[in-house]
């Protein structure tokens, strides 16, 4: 019986050491899983941050690859004293400095840490501070860019949606920057063709009258004249053109000087006149002094050329005017 009950109490006391570390396993697993837990919830938020760097990236890459071909190109100078360097950066190694004489001609094509990245006509490339640049509205609003950029980026920190927010911006603003490059540039490009073709029209022409009008009536009522005209024969050269003119007041009729009597004048230039691509204008003062005059009249044109050829535009006048020339003074 006292065996018995002993063996009871051992049973019991098994029984007993039996639950306890029972216990202490169940409380270690269930510590595992909870470590389990918070490990497999940290793996999942750096592989969502992974993903949203990756995203970031391959956005970067993408609109750096559409930039690619539409590069920055803008002309700027570089102060006097100003110098490029090899890096972005204080204490960079010297590749140049610009004279004491001049401002030294640079393209920028790109900007990195308030300096800009520039390249010289020989090839030479390297970065200038931005203060040694001469700026221009373009070199300002295109500074503001990339600075806003490098500013958001710094404040972003590791937060990579305000990175990512701030990319999106930069590459925006750029996108928008350079397409109004470009369209500047197509227009440039547009007229500078339609200059040509006009030029191209005006060397056949070889000379071309765009307007004459009084310039000023005196107190003295002397009338001074102006014409706009130009010469465009790259095979000539003038030695006198002379413009036949009548003075007409408001109502259509002919009128005479004050002084002296004389309607019609002659209004002459000494050579010698070269071709030109642009239009000049030629001043006369105390044509005729009477302040009724309103309207000048063009009656005929004589050219005489330094090769002793000469010609006299009388019936083949509006040959040489302008389709946007009046030359009718009647009321």
């Amino acid at each position: 019986m006292k065996i018995l009950k002993r063996h009871s109490y051992i049973i019991i006391i098994l029984l007993f050491s039996y639950n306890t570390v029972k216990s202490q396993n169940d409380a270690d697993s269930l510590n595992l899983s909870e470590i389990k837990t918070s490990l497999n919830e940290q793996i999942q938020e750096l592989e969502d941050s992974i993903k949203v760097l990756d995203h970031l990236i391959a956005l970067r890459k993408q609109k750096e690859f559409k930039l690619s071909s539409r590069k920055i190109s803008l002309k700027a100078r570089i102060k006097v004293g100003g110098r490029i360097q090899s890096e972005p950066r204080t204490g960079a190694e010297e590749i140049y400095k610009a004279g004491f004489d001049q401002l030294d001609s640079v393209m920028i094509i790109g900007y990195s840490n308030m300096y800009f990245k520039v390249c010289q006509i020989d090839g030479v490339c390297g970065y200038v501070f931005g203060s040694s640049i001469e700026k221009n509205e373009r070199i300002r609003k295109y500074e503001k860019i990339c600075f806003d950029r490098e500013l958001a980026l710094n404040s972003a920190g590791d937060d990579s949606k305000k990175m990512e927010q701030a990319e999106a911006k930069y590459y925006s603003q750029l996108s928008q920057f350079i397409s109004v490059l470009d369209a500047e540039k197509e227009m440039k490009i547009k007229n500078d063709s339609i200059e040509l073709i006009e030029y191209n029209l005006l060397k056949k022409k070889k000379i071309d009258i765009e307007n004459i009008a009084v310039s000023e009536i005196n107190s003295a009522d002397g009338v001074s004249l102006v014409i706009k005209w130009g010469f465009f024969n790259p095979k000539k050269v003038i030695k006198y053109i002379r413009f036949y003119v009548v003075p007409y007041n408001a109502v259509g009729d002919i009128v005479r000087s004050d002084i002296g009597g004389k309607s019609n004048s002659v209004l002459e230039i000494t050579g010698p006149i070269y071709p030109n691509k642009k239009y000049d204008y030629s001043y006369w003062e105390n044509v005729w002094y009477n302040n009724t005059v309103q309207c000048i009249k063009l009656k005929s044109v004589e050219v005489i050329y330094m090769d002793g050829s000469s010609y006299f535009y009388v019936k083949e006048l509006p040959k040489i005017l302008s389709a946007n020339f009046n030359n009718d003074c009647s009321y």
